[in-house]
């Protein structure tokens, strides 16, 4: 949790900052170390992100620098143009603020003479530990991928800036809710687990969401890491399936991808609601879900949105054309692509950092409030797309691209933000509804006609008897009195010829 993070964070202040016996014997400016320890050619700047699961990081972080230091390959060329080099290293964070704390500051006491500054962290949870340390020293933090809104504070972390957006309404949150407006949507049920990440999105989602939420539950997480069943069975069991006026077709998973997994799999193996809309975030969206058919949906048509990479730019396929030459003379394995949008954003962290220095003397570089402020002042086109921030050191419009999972796997169908959506709807592949719709399909169940009861049934008829009886007499007296008004008419007339009868008797009476 956040406050677990802050007491790593506290004890490594105490321990470290406050304590004058491990404290630094250097007395300069927390901005301007001292001159004896400055190497004057030199930019050290650290990869700090997980590298076990983000595997590709480390190679492609220090591909990066070296082009960078290459003053000939005709990338970057100019920057730097006082010679200075970048030195690298890429140490652990584990995506885990107990193993990110302690290595960053083995970087900055140990390695960086001084720590220019930092890519990363990957996970939200360790660049909020990391980036407060290094905000007291002002030791420029940029991030890939981490999108906790909080990280958007910048009294708590006034050197952290990032590539990616928050997760709020100016960010995925945002995208997400456009996207599901655009489907003609107004009813989600949440299932989240109980992780930060997770709680910090359905706040975000329910804060923004104008539609109605039938249903929300809250997963737990084992303390091995894994999904508690139980729990999960109790969520599934509590969903209103029986009542379709105010269950919901479509289902918002907020969960890293090792839980959302196997939440996906028990839906499955308990034929739950099949003809379910799934919807997910970049924490599950996109990844390898293991999607074969024993353990997913033959069309799953799972939907949803992760941050946007621009792979027809000049500058994407700059750089990924180069790495794919690197790795063949290396006989590596070469990349078709590059595996993940924080890749690309951790190319562009590198370039954002080394241009935010790049016409500074060696004693300003040190200065890393000048550094965040050139950082954030900045405007190229990166490897991931258009690179700027906003104030808050977040990616400036932030854009998302929308996925679909079909039979053959993730199949980009659109673009999403916070103020717009670009969809191809007939691109889509939904859960029982197939492919090629013109429109999304229903958000919700229609609501059958309410059962009409027994007493009902049977009054009904009764009354419908009377009336019948009823109106057959009316009719039948209505017709009586039409008959005597007949006759009545009748003897009216025979009264009326009898009286002309007797006038005319009356006046030959009189002649006589």
């Amino acid at each position: 949790t956040d406050t677990g993070n802050q007491s790593v964070s506290f004890a490594f202040l105490n321990r470290y900052l406050l304590d004058p016996q491990t404290a630094t014997e250097c007395n300069c400016s927390k901005s301007s170390p001292c001159d004896q320890e400055v190497e004057k050619d030199k930019i050290f700047i650290a990869g700090l992100f997980d590298t076990k699961t983000f595997e590709w990081g480390e190679e492609v972080f220090h591909f990066v620098v070296e082009m960078i230091n290459n003053r000939t390959d005709g990338w970057y060329d100019d920057l730097l143009p006082d010679g200075a080099d970048i030195v690298p290293i890429v140490v652990d964070s584990g995506c885990d603020s107990k193993v990110a704390t302690p290595n960053y500051w083995k970087l900055r006491s140990d390695w960086g003479k001084p720590l220019h500054g930092v890519v990363g962290c990957r996970c939200s949870g360790a660049s909020k530990d990391v980036s407060r340390i290094a905000g007291l020293e002002q030791v420029p933090v940029v991030s890939m991928s981490s999108s906790s809104a909080q990280l958007s504070n910048k009294k708590e972390y006034p050197s952290f800036s990032r590539l990616v957006g928050p997760d709020d309404f100016r960010g995925q949150v945002g995208a997400l809710v456009n996207l599901l407006v655009s489907f003609g949507w107004d009813r989600v049920s949440i299932l989240s687990t109980d992780t930060q990440y997770t709680t910090d999105l359905m706040t975000a989602f329910s804060n923004n969401w104008t539609g109605k939420i039938p249903y929300t539950f809250t997963v737990s997480i084992t303390t091995d890491e894994t999904v508690d069943m139980s729990s999960l069975n109790q969520a599934f069991d509590g969903f209103p399936v029986d009542d379709p006026t105010i269950n919901s077709r479509v289902i918002i998973l907020l969960a890293h991808s090792r839980f959302a997994l196997p939440i996906l799999h028990e839906a499955m193996s308990r034929s739950f609601q099949p003809d379910s809309i799934w919807v997910g975030t970049d924490a599950w969206i996109g990844r390898i879900l293991g999607n074969n058919e024993k353990q997913l949906p033959q069309m799953p048509g799972y939907i949803g949105v992760l941050p946007y990479v621009e792979r027809e730019s000049n500058a994407h396929k700059n750089f990924l054309s180069r790495l794919q030459q690197k790795q063949k003379r290396g006989k590596a394995t070469v990349m078709d692509k590059l595996p993940s949008y924080a890749v690309g954003n951790m190319v562009d962290s590198v370039i954002a950092l080394t241009k935010a220095m790049s016409n500074m003397s060696p004693n300003e570089r040190s200065n890393g409030t000048l550094v965040v402020e050139e950082l954030r002042s900045l405007i190229f086109e990166g490897v991931s797309g258009n690179v700027a921030f906003s104030p808050e050191g977040d990616r400036l419009n932030p854009k998302y691209t929308i996925m679909n999972l079909q039979r053959d796997g993730w199949v980009e169908v659109g673009v999403a933000s916070p103020n717009s959506v670009d969809v191809v709807i007939e691109n889509i592949c939904w859960a029982s509804d197939g492919c090629g719709l013109k429109l999304a399909p229903l958000g919700k169940y229609l609501v059958p006609p309410t059962p009409v009861e027994t007493w009902v049934l049977i009054t009904i008829p009764i009354i419908s008897v009377l009336v019948v009886v009823v109106f057959f007499k009316y009719w039948k007296t209505h017709k009586k009195k039409e008959t005597v008004k007949k006759r009545i008419s009748v003897m009216q007339l025979t009264i009326d010829d009898m009286h002309l009868k007797m006038e005319k008797m009356k006046s030959i009476d009189n002649e006589l």
